[in-house]
């Protein structure tokens, strides 16, 4: 298990406080693919700390390093829709 410390950033508490976290980091992630990317059985979402009772639990910290490597941010898109925005 990870160890906390002071610097470890605030605490996410339950899957709703993540996909704030990353629509305001830019990132469309809704909290039905999060619920399944951590789930014990794929085990692809962020690192937790342990639950606090059915709610996964995380840091601030952990959770923006995992949603750098794992999830894109979102690109503007053309007025067509067609492509990313010059």
């Amino acid at each position: 298990m990870p160890e906390i410390t002071a610097d470890s950033g605030h605490l996410l508490v339950g899957y709703d406080p993540m996909v704030a976290r990353a629509k305001q980091k830019g990132h469309r992630l809704s909290k039905s693919t999060l619920s399944k990317l951590g789930s014990p059985a794929i085990g692809k979402g962020p690192k937790l700390i342990g639950y606090s009772g059915p709610f996964p639990v995380t840091t601030t910290e952990l959770f923006d390093e995992w949603l750098a490597c794992r999830i894109r941010p979102v690109q503007d898109r053309d007025a067509s829709g067609s492509g990313p925005a010059a």
